[in-house]
């Protein structure tokens, strides 16, 4: 079980029970700018510090889902990789009057860059991309696990990967086969685009393994001990007291998780409703990190009104619905649709 900061973690039975040429210039300038590419070799990286002698994953199917999972990262000295396996382009949100209409810069909101110009548009994926970088580098500052160290940016060609077919994505600027890339002495990030709302178990399947071959290349040669996965679903037969969704892209990365827990040498571990008779875990984040990702402030009755604190709510408020805030609670139940509480269940798979 990876190991955890100012947090709590137990196993139990039953969880329930514990209740692009304009997209690379927008988003590289408004972003930390990642080394090159270079040979596979067997050797590991030098840049690779001591105490890191793994390396984990950490996947969401769009960028906004990594809160979902958050309370599982903890104080591990792994080399993490954050991937997002879509630009979210799909996202109605970018439409131009809605992004208007949901974007509270005067309570802390921070505006993507650049302003999204409607579903599918390169500034929609920009703009998405943007706003992940800027949760990740907030979030760091709460949860160092998270932090990559000094980073610059580029552009990396995946695959292909042997008996898993390249994956399409009309709506890809840079094309599916590429990936934007923040790579650190600590951690890196990488940006994939494999299309918002047709995500795939193969793609997921060639995702991991194309990130995996960059090793001993842009990213350091170390064993993979876990792969995390952010991709709450619970739906369509799910248990109705915990908060429904049932996105497909979602779906896809929860079926491809047992195949890819083979990768790792600790198994994979992919969050899940609370009432899962399946789940194995839970982690709970202190009530200071909590506030510190979820975070508002006010008084008063009408949370909606209050300032915007935590990364969450900075970097991605203006894809907050339907309050035009991230609500906040212990669990993800339907009767407060919270979808990133601050205890969290997990399924270990190994």
């Amino acid at each position: 079980m990876p190991p955890h900061r100012a947090s709590t973690a137990g196993h139990t039975v039953s969880v329930g029970l514990s209740f692009l040429v304009v997209v690379l210039i927008t988003t590289f300038a408004a972003s930390p700018a990642a080394s090159g590419l270079g040979a596979r070799s067997g050797s590991r990286q030098e840049s690779a510090p001591a105490q890191q002698q793994s390396m984990r994953l950490f996947l969401s199917p769009h960028p906004d889902d990594e809160m979902e999972a958050w309370a599982a990262l903890g104080q591990e000295d792994a080399y993490t990789v954050f991937v997002t396996l879509t630009h979210g382009e799909a996202s109605g949100y970018c439409e131009p009057a809605a992004a208007r209409r949901n974007l509270q810069q005067d309570l802390g909101e921070r505006p993507p860059h650049p302003m999204p110009a409607g579903r599918y548009s390169p500034a929609c994926a920009a703009a998405r991309i943007d706003s992940w970088v800027a949760f990740l580098n907030l979030a760091a500052k709460v949860t160092p696990a998270a932090d990559t160290g000094p980073v610059t940016g580029t552009v990396l060609t995946l695959g292909p990967v042997a008996g898993v077919p390249q994956p399409q994505n009309p709506h890809a600027p840079l094309g599916a086969t590429k990936a934007q890339a923040w790579i650190g002495p600590d951690g890196a990030r990488l940006a994939l685009d494999l299309g918002d709302g047709n995500l795939t178990q193969d793609e997921v399947r060639w995702a991991v393994r194309a990130v995996l071959a960059l090793r001993g290349g842009p990213l350091p040669d170390l064993p993979l001990s876990t792969v995390l996965a952010a991709s709450y679903v619970n739906g369509p037969d799910g248990d109705p007291r915990a908060l429904p969704d049932k996105h497909p892209d979602h779906v896809a990365v929860r079926d491809a998780l047992p195949s890819l827990a083979r990768l790792a040498d600790e198994g994979a571990w992919g969050v899940t409703q609370p009432f899962d008779d399946s789940a194995t875990d839970t982690f709970t984040l202190s009530e200071d990190d909590y506030a510190g990702l979820m975070g508002l402030q006010g008084s008063g009755s009408n949370p909606s009104s209050w300032r915007r604190v935590g990364a969450q709510q900075v970097a991605f408020g203006w894809l907050a619905a339907p309050d035009n805030y991230w609500r906040t609670g212990d669990l993800p139940l339907a009767a407060n649709h919270v979808l990133f509480p601050r205890q969290q269940a997990f399924r270990h798979i190994t």
